[in-house]
Order: C-alpha cells, then structure tokens, then sequence
C-alpha cells in the first residue's frame, strides 16, 4: 500500500514449490508443438517465469488435438492447480484472475470488438496494470502477463475485423 498515492500494489501469485526435473518427453513434445520455431518455444517457455520483463505472445495453430490447449494449461500450473485466465475475462472489467495466474488464454477466437490487436499489444507489452476487482478499489498489480493463443488455423487475427499493416502482423 503506497499511502501518498493511497493504491494498492498487488503481485502476481508467486511460482508454486516445484521440484524441477528433466522429462525427455515433454522436451519432444514441445519441439514438436514448436515445429520449425521448437528453439524459439523453448527459450520462451525457459523465460516464461521471469515476470519482471515483457515476452512475445505464441501463437499456435493446428489440428485439433495436438496439445496447443495443454500447453496454456501446464503452463499455468506453474502458478495454480486451476486454469490459465481466458482473455475475454482478463480484457472485461474484472480482471482478478491475474493475481492467480499470470498465464492468459485465447482459444480460437478473440473477444469481440475494435481495436482488440491494440488491447492485446497493450497487455504484452507492459508489466504493471489496473487490478480491477469486484467491490473493491482498483488497485495496481504488478508483473507481467504471458499471453498464448490457440487456434485450428492461422486466420484468428483476422477473424478480429481490423485492418493489419506489415509492422502489425509482425508485433
């Protein structure tokens, strides 16, 4: 609590006590899920856990079944024993779910609405935010936020009905 502000500052629940440990399998697995970008998954999936700074947002498509959900969801486990926070509720006017798990999860589709690319690079790309809860003050939550999407195909983006420059599709 910053009593000259009179905000409350709010972090991230912190990683779960986990005992690390090498599992050849899930290696495979996500060099498979990675594809021919498996190098560029791990070392995002290495970083994930450093909240203090920005990273990218993956992007997944492909067939039904091949773990793009799984992996939003192990993910998450580093934080919860629940669920990744949806977009659509963390983008809505509570987004509480963050103090829970800083993992959030589109799956195949994007909240409706103009200007969700902006929204989207605005929580990427920053590591403080408003922490809005029901019945309580906003407050700031500290911390960065990892976020993933998932699709069966790679027209999610456009299925937001804005128009996209080069730079766009490239951030």
């Amino acid at each position: 609590y910053d009593p000259k502000t009179q905000v409350f500052h709010e972090a991230v629940r912190p990683l779960r006590r986990l005992i690390a440990r090498e599992h050849p399998e899930i290696q495979e697995w996500l060099r498979l899920l990675g594809g021919s970008d498996a190098e560029k998954l791990l070392d995002w999936v290495a970083t994930a856990m450093r909240l203090d700074r920005q990273s990218s947002a993956p992007y997944f498509n492909g067939a039904s079944g091949v773990g793009k959900s799984l992996f939003a969801y192990g993910l998450a486990r580093l934080w919860t024993k629940g669920a990744p926070a949806a977009l659509k509720n963390v983008l809505s006017g509570f987004n509480d779910a963050l103090v829970k798990c800083p993992i959030v999860f589109a799956d195949e589709k994007l909240p409706a609405g103009r200007g969700i690319t902006a929204e989207l690079r605005e929580l990427i790309g920053s590591t403080t935010r408003n922490l809005s809860r029901k019945f309580l003050p906003i407050g700031d939550l500290e911390g960065a936020v990892r976020v993933i999407l998932a699709a069966n195909n790679d027209r999610m983006l456009e299925a937001a009905g804005e128009e996209y420059s080069t730079d766009d599709v490239k951030a």
